[in-house]
Parts: structure tokens; C-alpha cells; sequence
């Protein structure tokens, strides 16, 4: 019976230990060392806000940026919707200056987003959220720039089905991207974040 004990007390102290070493399911911001724009000089696409948007619409703010497409049946509006969450808690937070945050959401479908299509999408869930409609060559090189992944990988009754980054790209106020964070996503993590970078 003591080795039974034993042996228990062994185990649970085991699983303690696991527990204690197991690394956070929800992720902060990774910090990146770069001093590439975001936004190359003679880059300009289209905007919901204003036409063109260019590298200097980066400037003095602190921008999250995340790639989709207005099709999309799930994870795109998921992330949308907590980014809407996240803007509407800080916005009401007097100490935060809402202003400086800019949530832009790409399309990576060129074929079917044009301006027009992302501007209802993304004012669906916020009118204070940016879309942006790019060519696809801009697209290519943007995404070979930064790291993103994206593919056409069906068609079905006509819609076009995409895979791509579920990644939010940081960009700081000199216009760079500063960090990156991958789902899965905590809402309260990622406003204690911004909220730091706000202030």
C-alpha cells in the first residue's frame, strides 16, 4: 500500500510539473527586429477610406493588419468580430486615444473584392475599420515582404476558396512591422497589448 502511495504522490507530482512547463495556449504579439516598411515607398493600393492609401497612412498610428477575404465562410469573420470586440472595449476606456488604432483588413481574393465589396464587408462590423483592395502583383510582392501565405485552393458554385495566414500583423508608428500574432487568439491578451502600445 505505501508503494501505491508512492507511487501516486510520484505521478501527481508529474503532472504538476507538465502543467508548470506547458506554454501559454493564447500567444502575445511576437516582437519582430526589422526596419523594412510595412508599405514599400511607391506602394498604393485602393482604400475604404481614402484613395490611395500609401505608407504614410501608417504613419502615427499603431496598426493591426490581417488578411482575408469577404467570402470567407468562417475564420474571417471570427477574427473580425473580435477585433470589433476589442475595438469597442478600448474604445471605451477614456484613457486610451482610439484614434491612433487603425484595424485593416486585406483582401487576398483580387478577382472578386474590388473596393466597393470590402468596404460593406468590413463596415459590417465596424465603420471605423479600414478595407483595402490591392492588384494582384502588389499583393504577391506585399506578401513575400512580410511572410504571408495565401491560395486559391477550390472553387465551388462559383465562390473561390482561399487558405491563407490567420496571422494579425503589428505595424508601429514609423510605418514598420513590429510583431505579428497567430491564433488562437485571446481577446483580453490582445487588448492588454494594444492598450500598452496605445498608451
Amino acid at each position: 500500500m505505501k508503494k501505491f502511495y508512492l507511487f501516486l504522490g510520484l505521478l501527481v507530482a508529474i503532472l504538476i510539473g507538465l502543467m508548470a512547463n506547458e506554454p501559454d495556449k493564447y500567444q502575445t504579439f511576437t516582437k519582430l527586429n526589422t526596419d523594412k516598411l510595412f508599405f514599400d515607398d511607391d506602394l498604393s493600393v485602393k482604400s475604404t477610406i481614402r484613395s490611395p492609401f500609401t505608407k504614410e497612412d501608417f504613419f502615427n498610428k499603431i496598426s493591426l493588419v490581417f488578411f482575408g477575404y469577404t467570402r470567407c465562410p468562417d475564420f474571417c469573420p471570427d477574427t473580425l468580430t473580435k477585433l470589433n470586440k476589442i475595438y469597442k472595449s478600448l474604445e471605451d476606456k477614456k484613457y486610451i486615444n482610439i484614434d491612433k488604432l487603425q484595424i485593416i483588413f486585406v483582401s487576398v481574393d483580387t478577382k472578386n473584392d474590388d473596393i466597393v465589396t470590402v468596404k460593406k464587408y468590413v463596415q459590417y462590423f465596424n465603420n471605423h475599420f479600414i478595407g483595402l483592395s490591392m492588384d494582384p502583383v502588389d499583393l504577391t510582392n506585399l506578401s513575400q515582404s512580410i511572410g504571408l501565405y495565401y491560395e486559391k485552393i477550390s472553387s465551388n458554385q462559383n465562390i473561390d476558396l482561399y487558405e491563407h495566414t490567420g496571422a494579425i500583423f503589428l505595424v508601429d508608428q514609423t510605418g514598420k512591422l513590429f510583431g505579428i500574432s497567430t491564433p488562437p487568439f485571446n481577446l483580453s491578451v490582445l487588448e492588454k497589448d494594444i492598450s500598452k502600445l496605445l498608451n
